[in-house]
């Protein structure tokens, strides 16, 4: 079996990814970083499993749907969080570690704009993936549901890999398998199921940092807000095989200064 696990960056693609690496059936693994190779691959080895967030252009579902037809055996396994919420820690989290944040100097830190674009991406890559045909091979997944749900979406993954309750145990220990230092200090080895509603505690998040920031969560709101529709459509289908219609009833991606995103 091969996994990639992927989705937009401070969406939980980290867990997720501890998620498969705790199973223990999987011989090659990164997770420290993204594998930035995936993007160049032309095929994957035995055992393969990884992670690589939307965040990079080059990553794009038509690529993982042409390595779903080399591969009879390789799983895509997607990742949303709410697109309000996932914008709101990435401009919280993305600032520079000097100010707080989780980016170093030498990345700089996410502007809005980029944190948008951002959002476009993924749900691109999610389009792609779902006009390519390999649907039965594309597993979604929800970041509120992992928070909700830990044990049930636990034994989800041990049953993808092929795995018993034995293996479900030792998918719950994943937080404690995570070497993000960021998310070793947030995790703490447990979930704070209160994150599922973060979209709706705006201004209560990160020690009322938002206050001062409401034109930038207005604008997020304003901009996020078909994205939005598309999530709950995808939440309620449990998948990303939506009808041409609704694709195009929320077809608005955010409207973004590229030149401000820093995208050529």
């Amino acid at each position: 079996m091969r996994v990639l696990v992927t989705g937009s960056g401070h969406s939980g693609t980290t867990l997720l990814g501890s998620m498969f690496e705790a199973t223990g059936v999987f011989e090659f693994y990164t997770q420290r970083q993204d594998d930035l190779s995936f993007c160049e691959r032309k095929e994957l080895p035995p055992g393969y499993a990884a992670k690589c967030v939307t965040d990079w252009p080059k990553l794009t579902g038509r690529h993982m749907a042409a390595l779903q037809v080399r591969h009879s055996d390789f799983y895509v396994c997607p990742i949303l969080r709410h697109p309000v919420s996932t914008c709101l820690a990435q401009r919280f989290r993305g600032r520079p570690e000097r100010e707080g944040g989780d980016h170093k100097n030498k990345y700089g830190a996410l502007t809005l704009e980029r944190v948008l674009y951002n959002q476009t991406l993924v749900y691109d890559t999610l389009q792609q993936l779902a006009d390519s045909g390999c649907a039965q091979r594309i597993e979604l997944f929800f970041l509120e549901e992992l928070l909700l749900d830990w044990e049930g979406q636990c034994a989800r993954v041990a049953r993808l890999c092929g795995g018993d309750a034995v293996v479900a145990a030792k998918v719950e220990r994943a937080p404690a398998l995570v070497r993000n230092k960021h998310q070793q200090h947030r995790y703490a080895g447990k979930l704070d199921a209160a994150e599922a509603t973060n979209h709706e505690r705006v201004y209560e998040l990160y020690g009322g940092y938002f206050q001062q920031h409401r034109a930038e969560v207005e604008r997020i709101q304003q901009e996020c807000e078909d994205l939005v529709e598309l999530y709950w459509e995808m939440r309620a289908a449990k998948d990303i095989q939506l009808p041409a219609s609704v694709w195009a009833s929320y077809g608005r991606r955010p409207n973004v200064d590229k030149a401000a995103a820093g995208i050529g």
